[in-house]
């Protein structure tokens, strides 16, 4: 290995070079999302500044003056570096696009044929169908069912399945793979382009009216090298590929939003010039038309014809300093690619090697390779975790663990349905079924009847380092590998009776603390009164939740019918006037709090934002939720109210009691403290601990009560102290030690603690601290 700087060793760049380079890696992270996005340097984002701040650059289709026309020339000279490295000849095109899903469409409007495509595909290009089913006729799709016991490098090998049967005749198509799988990093044969242009490839003869020499079939490859040139070499020219995809962020972070499309020469001469097609034109993509008459000249230039309006020339200026921070910080793409699989081997040999107590494997890899040669695996390792009992842990549940230890992964099906399905062994029925009802890729439902319908990706990338793989196998080891056999702790059924309300708390500023009350007004159409109807958002209008501002924590809120008082510990107390408080100043905005936009008004006092922006120690407003908020009434995240009993919080607290931090630390929580950590609106009794998770409703009377909507998933804002906003990685840790809630479809571990209320009544009510009220099984 040719390794070009002393920064970059076999095994990637060094610790040192790391610190200097991504400031943003600071804080101990470890960042394995690299298929998801790579990462920009701290000089290469400085450099590009720099450039844009020293030089004038203007819209390069004004190029009759020197700024518009010195942008033209680096915009092409940025062409030329593409061109040189990825090796495509002057004969062939670049053009430039938002990123490989532009790229992806772009190849769907123009292309005229017939689409085959592998299941293992990014869902930009299994989108391609859309657009060409109406157009085209013919889709198929090939399968990977049979894969786990045919050979995935064989095209051979593979299912024809028929998507779209409409339309016939057309004997051009359009087969699309990639190089690199983003769902497992197995790298696909670059020797298929040729198979499948020659004919040679077998699948042809599955196709409807298919047959043994093709007669005049003509075959087309597109080929999505998005994954494979985050850090692999790639040479167009070599893999006679017609069309080719990526995305740059991918290579270096930034610009996120350019990518390019490499067009063959034999691609652009039958393909991308047809006669007589009507295709959208746009500024610079036409050298003349008339508005008057139907008469326009297409560009002359294959990728001024499709680069429509004007570039995005300044992430094209980016480009340079991007490769150019590359290759300082990690040699050579083959460096790169070397070193990252290097990597990858020891991650997926130490991860293999985990064992529980009762040599029951922890880890599923799901992967077409036994990760022996870097030309046929990419430095991607997905899988799932299983208990000693082989039950399958919630791959959310990972990474909220993992996120709580500053670990960065990805969960679900990464836009990779077709590989997910495939490799995780879900019926295409049952998947379809998920779906109809809800599901979506990366959402919260995670194992169902006892079956994973997501996985768990850790990637890396140029900047990964030996000590992010010792780190996350040793957090494996320490969250997830069972060192003893734990006696079966089963939730017992509570028994029907009453239950007395122990603690009424209402958290008048979200994410804030709360303020604890004998008795409170609910509010029929939703919540207790004056509950989450405040919250600061930053100088970009975003929400500050807890999980991110733990100096949240500080602030303590105290609501009157005319007075919002805050205080907070060694900044006194401010108030804000109610009956003042927004009138006549700012209209309403919008912000999304869990996916909901909901409308929300500045508070408009000066002196508490800038009391508030102190203790918070960045520029913060105060906004109160509108009159005219839609469906909500209050901030909150999911649900109107969260209750959980006094037995389940003392059998948390004697978790912790037994448990020691990572430091070695013994960690203390009394009941109050945990029950404000866990943030709580009702704190109940009951006989014993869990037993709310087995209540469908409370009875307050004959009409009204609560319907129990469901329990409360935790994530990592669990970890921040209340008292202090230290926070302490091991919470969630210690609730995965709890016995697992009852029904949850066969998930081995305990990711919720308490239950969401919703409140059944015609008329505002109000609740008292010592009140019964009846539990219904």
């Amino acid at each position: 290995m040719s390794i070009s700087s002393a920064r970059v060793t076999s095994d990637g760049v060094t610790e040192a070079a790391r610190r200097d380079d991504f400031p943003q890696l600071a804080d101990d992270v470890i960042y394995l999302d690299n298929a998801g996005s790579s990462l920009h340097t701290e000089q290469q984002i400085r450099r590009f500044s720099e450039d844009i701040i020293n030089n004038l650059y203007a819209n390069p289709h004004s190029s009759n003056h020197a700024s518009g026309a010195r942008c033209g020339d680096v915009i092409e000279q940025a062409r030329l570096d593409v061109m040189r490295k990825f090796n495509v000849t002057s004969r062939d095109h670049v053009i430039f696009t938002s990123g490989a899903t532009a790229a992806c469409q772009l190849v769907a409007e123009v292309f005229d044929g017939n689409f085959v495509y592998l299941q293992d595909n990014h869902t930009s290009v299994v989108g391609m169908r859309e657009s060409m089913t109406s157009r085209c006729g013919r889709v198929y799709c090939l399968s990977v069912d049979r894969v786990q016991s045919a050979d995935p490098f064989c095209l051979d090998d593979y299912d024809v399945i028929e998507i779209s049967g409409a339309g016939g005749g057309n004997r051009r198509h359009l087969f699309a793979y990639p190089a690199q799988s983003n769902f497992s990093g197995v790298k696909y044969p670059l020797e298929w382009v040729g198979q499948v242009q020659t004919g040679s490839a077998k699948f042809k003869q599955k196709l409807p009216g298919g047959s043994d020499d093709g007669g005049d079939d003509e075959f087309y490859v597109f080929l999505d090298v998005a994954s494979y040139v985050s850090t692999s070499p790639f040479n167009f020219a070599e893999s006679r590929a017609d069309f080719a995809c990526l995305s740059f962020y991918k290579l270096f972070g930034f610009p996120t939003g350019l990518g390019v499309l490499i067009v063959s020469e034999r691609a652009a001469a039958k393909l991308m010039t047809p006669p007589g097609a009507r295709k959208y034109f746009g500024g610079g993509s036409v050298d003349a038309y008339l508005s008057n008459r139907d008469f326009h000249r297409p560009a002359t230039t294959l990728h001024a014809r499709y680069e429509r309006g004007t570039i995005n020339y300044y992430d094209v200026i980016a480009l340079k300093h991007g490769f150019e921070s590359l290759t300082r910080v990690a040699g050579s793409m083959l460096d790169i690619q070397l070193a990252t699989f290097r990597l990858t081997q020891a991650l997926y040999r130490e991860m293999t090697s985990l064992r529980h107590y009762n040599d029951t494997r922890l880890a599923v890899v799901y992967a077409h390779t036994g990760f022996e040669r870097a030309q046929r695996q990419g430095p991607i390792v997905t899988f799932n975790l299983r208990d000693s009992r082989s039950r399958f842990v919630g791959c959310n549940d990972v990474i909220r663990l993992a996120t709580s230890h500053k670990i960065e992964l990805r969960a679900g099906c990464f836009c990779n349905v077709g590989a997910c399905v495939a490799m995780l062994g879900i019926d295409a029925d049952v998947m379809e079924a998920l779906y109809q009802d809800g599901h979506r890729c990366g959402g919260e439902r995670d194992v169902i009847d006892g079956r994973p319908v997501g996985a768990v990706r850790a990637s890396l990338g140029y900047f990964s380092t030996p000590g992010d793989v010792t780190r996350f196998v040793a957090f494996l080891r320490d969250c997830f590998v069972e060192k003893e056999e734990k006696l079966a702790r089963e939730v017992e059924e509570e028994e029907v009776g009453m239950v007395t309300i122990k603690k009424i708390v209402l958290f008048p500023v979200k994410s804030c603390r709360g303020m604890e009350v004998d008795e409170w007004v609910l509010r029929h159409e939703g919540g207790l009164e004056m509950d989450r109807k405040w919250m600061l958002i930053d100088e970009h209008g975003v929400c500050m939740t807890l999980k991110r501002h733990r100096q949240l924590s500080r602030i303590q809120p105290h609501v009157s019918a005319s007075t919002l008082r805050l205080s907070a510990p060694g900044h006194g107390s401010v108030a804000l006037d109610l009956s003042a408080a927004g009138h006549g100043q700012e209209a309403p905005r919008e912000v999304k709090i869990c996916g909901d936009r909901v409308r929300v008004h500045p508070c408009n006092d000066v002196t508490v934002d800038s009391w508030l922006s102190r203790v918070i120690e960045c520029p913060v407003q105060l906004v109160q939720i509108h009159e005219d908020g839609g469906e909500r009434r209050s901030l909150v995240n999911q649900a109107q109210y969260l209750a959980v009993t006094e037995p389940s919080l003392r059998a948390l607290r004697d978790a912790i009691d037994d448990a020691t931090t990572d430091d070695g630390d013994v960690m203390t929580n009394d009941e109050q403290s945990l029950a404000a950590r866990f943030r709580c609106n009702l704190v109940l009794t009951s006989s014993r601990p869990f037993a709310e998770e087995q209540w469908t409703h409370l009875r307050i009377d004959d009409v009204t009560g609560f319907e129990v909507t469901g329990n409360c998933r935790r994530c990592d804002v669990i970890c921040v102290d209340p008292r202090d906003g230290s926070r302490r990685k091991e919470m969630l840790k210690i609730l995965k030690s709890l016995p697992p809630p009852v029904g949850t479809g066969g998930a081995a571990t305990r990711n919720s603690f308490g239950v969401y209320l919703r409140l059944s009544s015609e008329s505002d009510i109000r609740l008292k601290v010592g009140s019964e009220v009846a539990v219904v099984l």
